[in-house]
């Protein structure tokens, strides 16, 4: 064999070798790369800061009394954080890491209690105890509370309701009238004392009242396309707002309005609860901003270098917390009034 030949042989094998290694390694350096741009950029800015879960995606955020927030992520579970301190842990170590689809939160003081679903799975939480859900129909992501110790979450066949009034059983499921409309339910949201509305996987939107003896009388709403997958309801303006898939929707009159984004991104109601002053979560590109019950968007951080999914605002910190897709929690800063930098300029 000529030394050509064995040359020729060595660099073909190398290739081969490093293509393999490079496949292997690829995963990872590709996520750990987005991970470092993350923090590049959020280090880059003068207004943004980690805060914790760094290279993780937050799906929700809910209070759980002074100081203390409650953090949904994807594939990671529920962590307790806290914000004076920076520091976040999990909470309820043998849940093991599922997606969180919703949280919801009753306070009492320093107790607190909450409901969340977990891929296809309830559960009922207080401090240092789990509750498996009502019944045995696995939940689809969704569910709300009230200040009156109440919650309501929605199940595959049929919604389950929860009520600190009722002692013995505190879990029931409600009935419905008609009850062809309690299969399929996607979401549920309050719309006011014993009044309900929820949304169906064929796109049928539903509003209801409970009665004392625990059924709702139904009224049909005009629907939507297959596929929604979230209600949100501003009180200030009785508001009520469906998203399918990532364009969010406002029912005026007697029909589903589409709400103008920026630029060419859709809109998305995220939430209407922790917001700057009275007003719903929103989300559009890479933009944050409250959706005002005129009509009106106040954009608050323009351009995130990742996907906003979700947000609070807590006027003890001064800061806006955000859950991202890939950055964890992040924040940046309110205004001495509870608006945020950006709008004092």
């Amino acid at each position: 064999m000529s030394t050509l030949t064995r040359v020729v042989g060595v660099f073909v094998c190398g290739l081969f070798c490093g293509a393999g290694i490079a496949t292997v390694l690829f995963p990872f350096l590709s996520k750990r790369s987005a991970r470092t741009i993350f923090q590049e950029e959020i280090r880059s800015s003068p207004r943004l800061r980690s805060e914790c879960l760094a290279g993780k995606t937050v799906v929700a955020i809910e209070e759980i009394g002074a100081n203390r927030l409650l953090l949904g992520t994807a594939g990671e579970g529920l962590w307790q954080f806290d914000p004076s301190a920076h520091k976040a842990k999990r909470v309820i170590d043998d849940l093991g890491r599922p997606t969180v689809g919703a949280i919801t939160c009753i306070l009492r003081g320093n107790e607190f209690t909450f409901a969340a679903t977990f891929e296809g799975q309830e559960y009922w939480l207080k401090p240092n105890a789990v509750v498996a859900g009502p019944v045995a129909y696995a939940p689809y992501y969704a569910c709300d509370g009230t200040s009156e110790e109440e919650y309501v979450v929605a199940l595959w066949r049929g919604l389950a309701f929860w009520s600190a009034r009722e002692r013995q059983t505190p879990w029931f499921a409600l009935r419905f009238k008609p009850a062809l409309l309690e299969t399929g339910i996607t979401s549920v949201v309050f719309t006011g004392k014993n009044e309900l509305a929820w949304s169906r996987a064929d796109g049928g939107v539903f509003r209801g009242r409970l009665n004392e003896e625990k059924v709702v009388q139904c009224e049909t709403l005009p629907s939507l396309p297959a596929g929604v997958n979230s209600l949100a309801w501003l009180a200030t303006g009785r508001k009520l707002f469906a998203t399918h898939l990532d364009r969010s929707f406002e029912l005026d009159g007697g029909a589903w309005r589409p709400i103008p984004g920026r630029g060419n991104y859709p809109l998305k109601v995220v939430s209407c609860k922790h917001v700057v002053g009275q007003g719903c979560w929103v989300v559009s590109g890479g933009a944050l901003g409250v959706l005002r019950s005129d009509g009106s968007t106040e954009w608050l951080f323009d351009d995130f270098p990742f996907i906003p999914v979700v947000a609070y605002a807590d006027p003890r910190s001064g800061r806006i917390f955000v859950g991202t897709v890939g950055a964890g929690l992040v924040s940046f800063p309110m205004g001495p009034t509870g608006q945020t930098d950006a709008d004092e300029k």
